[in-house]
């Protein structure tokens, strides 16, 4: 019979896959690591509940509950949370009463674990006497938890044999940077989030991959939109393709980024882990009707999203109403990014992205953007970046890639023979890129943005002349 926690736990499944790999080395999935994140999110959770106890100068288990009633009820979260707190809550109510701080209650609970000859990992001071003596006090305050009689061990949810199938196949594509959902196999997806329009051009028809964004127009999109900019047809005037009309000479590109988690927008919003920031206030969506520019036709106005509500409302709570799509984006926010972003912010920040200065200058380059960030990637990481790049250099249009890996080869939690190596990270940001992204497609402009890395670092750059010539420039950087 499987435990009860285990089965609770695979009702959110998009959730925990999230945590699973969240702020990880790229392609790390140690079990030291999966426990780390555990570890971290137990944390996290206790955390909130001591402060929303204190802002409201409530219970523990008011304060679970409230905490529970702010989430969605999208991907079960709300229902999950409801059904957490009945299992673990007794147990945290005591702790908490025994005045233990998070660490301590989620040791206690063996969601943490310190595994030997490693470093105490903590999150809060240690308490005055020995951490050895104060566990063993507070094991004893739940000793007869009938949650501690289930091992940890066998906490993967993909070994439930009715996840195992869906399990890989998002594992599959958080690891390779490819679209959960994708039909035609072409690296588009209608599908926003796990990889989909978020990260790359929304397809505009998965069921043939051969019509994707970025690609050179079909007999001049006579008869159907083969690169998703929204622009096919023929003008009844003068029996001119409008592919031809607007987009002939124009030279459209593409904007493809290569990078980690500054690329794709990491972000974890403070009013999630922040007590007094939380509210039960209720904002409402946009109506079904507005859509975010790159869901819109390259022949229209850009409207803003989301517009003032308008006609059938839907509420959510503030605080939380954006943690489904941030779940299942890895807690990235692609769509809002300074390379790729499309979307304004909820807090009314503009987005001014370079894909969209790229379509403002020129709409023929509506959708074809592409974002290859993951969170922990590092230069050692190209190759498979590399072939989750979607380009063709006989069908597709150009594109310029920026390859910004900001520092995870030096800064990686690892020690430092197992860190990359000075000559290693030399050869990997300045021959391997041109190697491997010009063997990808032609036709490319290349920017390999600079690092602070504690060696010299080589950093070539192609850049267009005023008269329309490849220019190469060369730059040193050096660090001490």
């Amino acid at each position: 019979m499987k435990p009860p926690w285990k089965i609770l736990m695979a009702t959110p499944l998009f959730f925990l896959l999230t945590l699973h790999t969240l702020a990880s080395p790229a392609y790390d999935h140690q079990p030291s690591t999966r426990r780390s994140k555990v570890c971290i999110g137990c944390v996290l959770v206790v955390s909130v509940i001591e402060q929303l106890a204190q802002v409201h100068n409530s219970t523990v288990q008011t304060s679970m509950e409230r905490l529970c009633s702010y989430l969605p009820e999208k991907l079960f979260l709300k229902t999950t949370c409801y059904l957490a707190v009945g299992i673990f809550g007794p147990d945290i109510i005591k702790l908490l009463r025994a005045d233990v701080n998070a660490d301590v209650v989620c040791h206690t609970l063996e969601f943490c674990k310190q595994d030997p000859g490693q470093p105490l990992c903590h999150l809060y001071p240690l308490p005055k006497e020995t951490w050895k003596l104060t566990l063993e006090k507070a094991r004893q305050i739940v000793k007869k938890s009938p949650t501690l009689t289930y091992s940890r061990s066998g906490s993967d949810i993909c070994s439930l044999p009715f996840l195992a199938k869906i399990c890989q196949k998002i594992k599959l594509a958080i690891q390779n940077s490819l679209p959960f959902k994708d039909a035609d196999s072409d690296k588009y997806s209608v599908f926003p989030t796990l990889r989909g329009s978020h990260w790359r051009g929304r397809d505009c028809n998965d069921s043939n991959k051969m019509a994707y964004p970025g690609r050179r127009p079909d007999n001049w999109d006579t008869h159907q939109d083969s690169n998703c900019n929204g622009i096919w047809g023929v003008d009844p005037k003068d029996g001119i393709p409008y592919e031809k009309k607007f987009c002939e000479g124009s030279q459209p590109r593409g904007i493809i980024l290569l990078g980690d988690s500054a690329g794709a927008h990491f972000h974890i919003p403070p009013d999630w882990i922040t007590a007094s920031q939380m509210s039960l206030n209720f904002i409402c969506q946009a109506p079904l009707e507005a859509k975010p520019p790159e869901q819109q036709s390259a022949l229209f106005s850009v409207a803003a999203f989301p517009q003032h509500v308008s006609g059938q409302n839907r509420p959510w709570n503030k605080s939380f109403f954006n943690l489904p799509t941030a779940l299942t984006n890895e807690l990235d926010w692609p769509q809002l990014s300074g390379t790729t972003g499309f979307l304004d912010s909820t807090s009314g920040v503009k987005e001014n992205s370079i894909y969209l200065r790229l379509r403002k200058r020129n709409h023929c380059n509506h959708r074809d953007y592409q974002n290859i960030s993951r969170n922990g990637a590092s230069s050692q990481s190209l190759e498979r970046f590399i072939e989750s790049l979607s380009r063709n250099q006989l069908l597709d249009q150009p594109a310029i890639v920026i390859y910004a890996m900001i520092g995870n080869d030096v800064c990686n939690g690892k020690s430092k023979e197992l860190m990359t190596q000075c000559r290693s990270t030399y050869t990997n940001h300045t021959e391997r890129p041109e190697r491997q992204i010009c063997s990808t497609f032609s036709s490319v402009q290349r920017h390999i943005a600079p690092h602070n890395l504690a060696c010299v670092t080589f950093t070539p750059m192609v850049s267009l002349s005023p008269s329309g010539q490849q220019q190469r420039e060369k730059s040193f950087y050096f660090t001490k």
